[in-house]
């Protein structure tokens, strides 16, 4: 991630590469090239995590990366240029994904209110990033306030709604600055809607982090590919999100230098309205405004007619002639 990036933008495999490490290899190259910061995956040990008659049990069992492959893509990740984390949710995974040493412990939506969970992962010293679907505002507040017990510091809430895909009218992007308000913490937006809109519009609502689900191929069944980008897809989001942060820019006037050139010639400015004699008396019969010719410097603004009122003039003005402060007597 270069320094001029506010927003990081995390590719959020997941589960997608559906157990092959060829498979996802493949997806950290594509996500690469895609624009992506950061890469997510999700490793979980589905004997500790979920019950057998879970719907995810069977699912997180049959793509489980293995420890050796899952270091593989995180040193795969840091090659590329791109920062590896993932999501884990119990002791024994999460200390040997730690040693892995990744960008950030990824709390998903459904371990927001695992408050055991929370605190060690935050004795771990690390970044928190932490979803906040299905979460009330009582549950987020004891979330933050387990990690803080623990001596967290650098803590973002991601914004999402569990809901897959999430229609457009449930999105609450407003939630965003809320999120950075309400707890005092960086806020970003985990995006479960299908196109790119959504990504972008975060971004004007002051999101930090941007995690979209990504894939090689939108229509392969279950897992989570029907709510993911594919390659040309997370481009031209992540694209978007570029252009958006180049548009909102930094609060006040910053005029830049293009701007300031232009300011030059196209304000208007004190001109004679009608030829005007040497001796006479400025007044808003004879002398009017008007934007003057590119490249004219020192004419005086149009506000300061009524103060230059009665002022005799220096010398013959011609009509349409600049009016200067040397052209008067004091």
């Amino acid at each position: 991630m270069t320094s001029d990036k506010t927003c990081v933008i995390i590719a959020e495999i997941g589960i997608n590469h559906e157990g092959s490490a060829e498979t996802c290899a493949r997806m950290i190259e594509e996500a690469a090239a895609a624009g992506a910061d950061a890469i997510k995956l999700q490793t979980i040990d589905a004997d500790i995590s979920y019950d057998p008659a879970s719907p995810s049990y069977e699912l997180f069992k049959s793509s489980a990366l293995s420890r050796e492959e899952t270091a593989a893509m995180f040193d795969l990740t840091r090659q590329l240029g791109m920062q590896p984390f993932t999501t884990s949710v119990d002791y024994e995974t999460i200390d040997w994904v730690d040693r892995l040493e990744p960008w950030a412990h990824k709390v998903s939506s459904g371990l927001l209110t695992t408050t055991p969970i929370l605190r060690y992962l935050a004795r771990k010293g690390r970044k928190l990033v932490m979803s906040t679907g299905m979460a009330t505002e009582e549950d987020i507040d004891e979330a933050i306030a387990a990690v803080r017990d623990e001596g967290a510091a650098d803590i973002t809430l991601l914004h999402c709604t569990s809901v897959y895909p999430t229609p457009p009218e449930t999105i609450n992007l407003a939630a965003i600055p809320w999120l950075r308000e309400r707890w005092g913490v960086p806020s970003g937006f985990s995006d479960h809607s299908t196109g790119d809109e959504a990504a972008a519009l975060a971004v004007a609502f002051g999101a930090v982090m941007i995690e979209k689900h990504f894939t090689l191929d939108v229509a392969r069944p279950s897992f989570d590919h029907h709510i993911s980008l594919d390659p040309a897809g997370f481009k031209a989001m992540a694209d978007k999100v570029r252009r958006a942060e180049a548009m909102i820019g930094k609060p006040g006037r910053n005029m830049t230098e293009h701007e300031l050139e232009v300011r030059r010639w196209a304000h208007r400015v004190l001109v004679a309205a009608t030829d005007i004699e040497s001796g006479e008396l400025v007044s808003t019969a004879n002398v009017t405004f008007k934007r003057p010719p590119k490249g004219t410097t020192g004419g005086l603004r149009p506000g300061l007619l009524e103060s230059l009122t009665g002022r005799r003039l220096t010398r013959k003005l011609a009509a349409g002639e600049i009016l200067r402060e040397q052209d008067m007597q004091a």
